[in-house]
């Protein structure tokens, strides 16, 4: 890159800093909650705690401008851009002063000394405009009205303007000589309203003329904002509010002992101003008041609020100048708190709370660890101690039940329980050596109602008592070194009626399941499950489930029939997998505490949502025991850090409508080579991708500032999956060994519904290599098809070639050696008919004999030679005429046929002339010595076989003279050279017969 920049990984170096400022509590049934701040500082990653300005692009980048650095936040990380001395390309200050993205979404970078730069998404570096006078100059101030003019303010060199298109900006006339333009604004018509160190200016777009705004004070103008027509210019004196229209100024002016920093409209709802020293403020448009945020500065938050924007979360962020960025949640829902620190604890004096409930009156009641048991009175808006509820030494209290006649059931850690009375006397009762007249244990864990005045008192280490308040008698439940044992731990949480006699208890060690009317301990019938781990709340949800918390296990659902749990954990999406209480609300939602803040599951859609203290909670971490359920459905949840109330239709569980943003997708080439492509930058249309790529890694972030914690994220490669692919809360996905090709990455939130609006999708293409391309396959497929093709016509030319030989030779055997021996045949004859000398002509009958011997050999020669004779029809044909010569003397008659045979299909020339003289070999022993008068002859084809038999009717006394001579070794050596099988039969004549594979 041309630039200068560092990456910083948040994540890596511990998360962002919380940091916590507070409001005056008022009621803990009323309003008043803990307002919390993120930040995001120089641990964090940001380059400097000085922070100048803040801008949220349309891409969802945080750009935030610094003394030292420009910083552009992707929802994980922070990437650093720094001063540039080895190039022009990189930003010639460090100093950011001002940052802006215009319509056409343009991010434009105003500094200190260097003038104006506009960041290069394309190419990912900075073009400055350093040939006009904002070189040398100072910016104070950048504004992009509707019509993507970019509108300069200066320190001493007036406001310049610059049009979409131009590389060069034009400065005002009459704000040459005003000094510090430090705010920008459109009007209503267009026009720009400008303020400065000397008033403020209105500015006409048609003549780029400046004129001082009508009226106004001569008052240095720190920031401008509009809403509706009306004017809120702030100053160092407080904001000036006055309409925009009308012919008198009649300005109101408020917070006129501060001065004000910066301003942000947040749509009709009300205006957030920020001071340079008296913290962070609220004017609602509809009461026309001011309120303040923040009731004052921790040694965090003493510096100047420098700049403010709202992203689309409804998260408000404030640029500190000294103490980087912080964060609010504005909607951070109906949660109510009291605890130490909160301003004014209203009384609490311990926050460390085991029970709670309500008393006849409705009041709340909080069992503590040291301070006894709290009553929160309405008329005095404080807590105040239980009369007789504080011990020496201290007792905590664990157990608190208020009876329908008004009697308070409290549970002491070590006491026993302690029953007050409306009438403000009180009973203890304590454990005993006889079991059927007190408890089994003092040491009191919980107390829970049960049927027919029934209480049950559960303890640590003694098990539990039934107590029947009727009868004033005992019954306890313990788990015993013998048979007798109906528990699996002694050590017992909460127990709940199943029905009239049978109950479940939630142990140290699993649930068990009993019926505690069994007459006798002996007779009690009971049965433990999930044995293995601590179960510390059970909650029945009546429709044949039972859930039940767990220590170390996280939540389960546990079948009452089949007696099976299925667990949810962290992994699901629960905040931790220690839960102390359960409660169910009116739309059968569980709530449940943990030792990681607040939780919910909607057990039909199995969606889990979770708060912490980044939501308003005084603490992450709650006790057993300590959670209630008031009578108009409010819930109450405590541990160490105090209480939390909330109504749940009151908290809000949506996520905002927010696609996912790419940030960075890196390659890793077959050269271990690494790219990376950053989206701050515009990315292409399409990547193109190195050939051959090892591995693609994509990093997303979830822009859901609120609660990026409930962002669910799914993934689907066209071209690759076959379907949506669920990657639950992580914000990276991995590819490797893609082959070539285009594909497309789409990438959905899909926690907060309409999962096709929050989608993000990324088009890249892989190139092949060359050996890959279908130009290369085409080319190969051509060199193949052409050596086929030459191949296929030199074997065609070589068998031309042959069959041209074969006819000369044929020819010229005919033409010369025949006709040679044809005439010395003839010339035997006639020497032989002349001569009168016996000897003389029997020698010259055998040469004439020898000579058509050898004239019929040959001639079968020439026609085996000869291509013309290649066709079926010409071997039946020569077969045919052979018969008619042997057979010509005896008179045998011969049957010949043909079956499955195409006469006009061709048969090599060694198969045919093989076939031939086997058949000839055949005939000749029939003419010569067989006494047959019919000889049949048969060729058949089939798809498998080639047949030819050749059989007489003779009595087969041939056979001895046929077997003395070389013929019957003729015929087999021919018949295996065609790879034929040979068979002489003797029965019923004699019978030569041979199979082949088909002759084509």
């Amino acid at each position: 890159m041309s630039f200068h920049f560092k990456i910083f990984n948040p994540v890596k170096a511990g998360g962002l800093l919380l940091l916590v400022l507070f409001v005056p509590y008022r009621a803990i049934l009323a309003q008043g909650s803990t307002v919390w701040f993120e930040s995001l500082t120089n641990r964090d990653g940001l380059s400097s705690n000085a922070v100048n300005t803040v801008v949220h692009d349309r891409q969802g980048f945080v750009w935030i401008g610094t003394q030292n650095g420009l910083n552009v936040w992707d929802g994980s990380q922070v990437i650093q851009f720094y001063k540039s001395s080895v190039s022009d390309k990189g930003l010639q200050s460090s100093d950011i002063t001002a940052i802006a993205e215009d319509p056409a979404g343009q991010l434009w970078i105003g500094t200190n000394g260097k003038g104006l730069f506009r960041f290069n998404r394309k190419n990912g570096f900075f073009d400055s405009f350093s040939k006009t006078v904002l070189n040398s100059g100072e910016i104070m101030s950048l504004f992009a009205d509707s019509k993507s003019r970019l509108w300069i303010g200066t320190l001493n060199q007036g406001i310049w303007s610059l049009n979409p298109g131009d590389t060069l900006p034009v400065q005002i006339p009459g704000t040459k000589f005003s000094h510090n333009f430090s705010a920008i604004a459109e009007l209503s018509d267009h026009q720009i309203l400008a303020g400065s160190a000397s008033g403020l200016f209105h500015i006409s777009t048609a003549d780029n003329r400046a004129d001082r705004y009508p009226s106004f004070p001569d008052e240095s103008i720190t920031s401008v904002a509009l809403h509706q027509e009306i004017i809120f210019a702030g100053t160092q004196n407080g904001l000036i509010i006055f309409p925009e229209k009308g012919n008198e100024f009649k300005p109101r002016r408020i917070l006129n002992t501060s001065e004000i920093s910066c301003l942000l409209v947040d749509s009709s709802r009300g205006l957030y101003i920020g001071t340079a020293s008296a913290g962070l403020w609220f004017y609602d448009f509809k009461t026309k008041k001011e309120t303040r945020i923040v009731e004052k500065w921790n040694e965090n938050f003493s510096s100047r609020v420098q700049s403010l924007f709202l992203d689309q979360g409804r998260n408000l962020w404030i640029g500190l100048l000294g103490n980087g960025i912080a964060k609010l949640e504005l909607d951070q829902g109906g949660f109510r708190t009291v605890s130490f620190k909160t301003e004014g604890n209203r009384g609490l004096t311990d926050s460390d709370i085991f029970a709670i409930s309500e008393n006849k009156q409705g009041e709340l009641l909080l069992g503590t660890r040291a301070a006894g048991v709290l009553s929160w009175s309405f008329s005095r808006e404080r807590f105040s101690t239980l009369t007789g509820t504080q011990f020496s030494p201290p007792s905590a209290i664990r157990g608190l039940y208020t009876d329908s006649s008004g009697t308070i059931w409290t549970g002491t850690s070590g006491k026993g329980v302690l029953a007050l009375y409306p009438d403000k006397t009180s009973k203890t009762i304590r454990a005993g050596t006889n079991p059927g007249n007190s408890l089994s244990s003092d040491l009191i864990r919980g107390i829970f109602p049960g049927s027919q005045n029934k209480l049950y008192f559960c303890t640590r280490n003694g098990g539990f008592t039934l107590f029947d308040k009727n009868k004033w008698t005992f019954r306890s439940f313990l788990n015993l070194p013998d048979s007798a044992s109906v528990l699996g731990h002694n050590n017992t949480w909460m127990v709940i009626e199943d029905s009239a006699s049978w109950v479940w208890v939630a142990t140290s060690s699993g649930i068990t399941f009993l019926n505690t009317a069994s007459v006798s301990l002996n007779g009690v019938q009971s049965q433990t499950y999930l044995n293995e781990m601590t179960v510390l709340s059970l909650l029945d949800t009546h429709d044949g489930f039972l859930w039940g918390a767990t220590r170390n296990d996280g939540l389960f659902r546990f079948s009452k029939k089949d007696k099976t749990a299925k667990f949810y954990q962290t992994v699901n999406g629960l905040p931790s997998n220690g839960i102390y209480g359960l409660i169910e609300d009116s739309r059968k939602q569980i709530w449940m505490s943990t030792d990681n803040g607040i939780g919910v599951l909607n057990p039909q859609t199995g969606e889990i949502f979770s708060w912490s203290v980044k939501n308003g909670l005084p603490g992450n971490e709650f006790n057993a025991g300590s959670f209630y359920k008031s009578a108009a459905g409010r819930i109450y949840f405590a541990g160490s850090d105090g209480l939390v109330s909330f109504h749940p239709d009151s908290i809000s569980k949506q996520v905002s409508p927010s696609a996912p943003l790419i940030r960075k997708v890196t390659i890793l080439d077959p050269k271990n080579q690494t790219t990376v492509f950053h989206f701050w930058q515009e990315p292409a249309s399409q990547l193109v991708l190195p050939q051959n790529l090892i591995m693609m890694d994509v990093d997303f972030s979830g822009m859901e500032f609120r609660r990026p914690d409930r962002l669910r994220f799914s993934y689907f490669l066209e071209g690759l999956t076959d379907d949506w692919v669920s990657i639950g809360s992580h914000h990276n996905i991995q590819f490797t060994n893609l082959e070539p090709g285009s594909y497309t990455l789409r990438i959905r939130e899909t926690s907060a519904g309409l999962p096709e609006k929050n989608e993000v999708k990324l088009a890249f293409y892989i190139p092949p290599a060359f050996y890959q391309t279908i130009w290369f396959k085409l080319l190969i497929i051509f060199m193949i098809s052409s050596l086929v093709y030459l191949a296929f016509w030199l074997e065609i030319r070589r068998k031309l070639h042959i069959e041209r030989l074969r006819l000369n030779i044929a020819s010229d055997l005919h033409d010369d050696v025949g006709v040679l021996l044809t005439k010395i045949s003839m010339k035997t004859d006639l020497l032989a008919d002349e001569t009168t000398d016996d000897k003389k002509r029997k020698a010259l009958d055998t040469i004439s004999n020898l000579t058509r011997s050898v004239i019929m050999t040959m001639s079968d020669s020439i026609w085996s030679i000869d291509s013309r004779n290649d066709r079926i029809a010409n071997l039946t044909d020569r077969m045919k005429g052979f018969c008619r010569t042997a057979f010509e003397e005896k008179q045998i008659q011969v049957e010949f046929q043909t079956e499955g045979l195409n006469q006009e299909k061709q048969v090599s020339v060694d198969i045919r002339q093989n076939i031939f003289l086997i058949f000839k070999e055949a005939i000749h022993n029939c003419a010569k010595h067989s006494d047959a008068t019919v000889v049949k002859i048969s060729l058949s084809q089939s798809a498998k076989h080639f047949t030819m038999t050749i059989a007489d009717n003779g009595s087969g006394r041939e056979s001895s003279a046929k077997g003395s001579g070389s013929g019957l070794n003729n015929m087999k050596l021919r018949a295996e050279r065609i790879q034929a099988t040979l068979t002489i039969k003797k029965e019923n004549g004699f019978t030569v017969q041979i199979t082949r594979k088909p002759l084509y």
